[in-house]
């Protein structure tokens, strides 16, 4: 693997499928399933719409990318704390 691929793996598993089964189940993508459809979708109908429609793609790259931002952000500002520290050890 390389090691973008790992770096984006980032969100628990479990987190990441409870999230992404909601999104599949939710009011939005039951929505415009019903609409390609004509009728109200089975939960069935509703994971084929999402995931014919791009919907794990676009559930990775906001997630998954959103996850890494965060995990970016704190350790900048861990090593921003920890620059701080050793100006203050260095004025001592």
């Amino acid at each position: 693997m390389e090691k973008k691929e790992l770096e984006k793996k980032s969100l628990p598993l479990l987190e990441y499928q409870k999230l992404q089964i909601e999104e599949t189940l939710g009011d939005d993508n039951k929505y415009f399933a019903g609409l390609e459809l004509g009728h109200s979708p089975t939960k069935e109908e509703a994971a084929q719409h999402y995931v014919t429609h791009g919907g794990p793609e676009h559930f990775a790259e906001t997630h998954l990318l959103k996850s890494r931002q965060e995990q970016i952000k704190k350790s900048e500002q861990e090593k921003c704390d920890g620059d701080k520290e050793d100006e203050r050890n260095k004025k001592i």
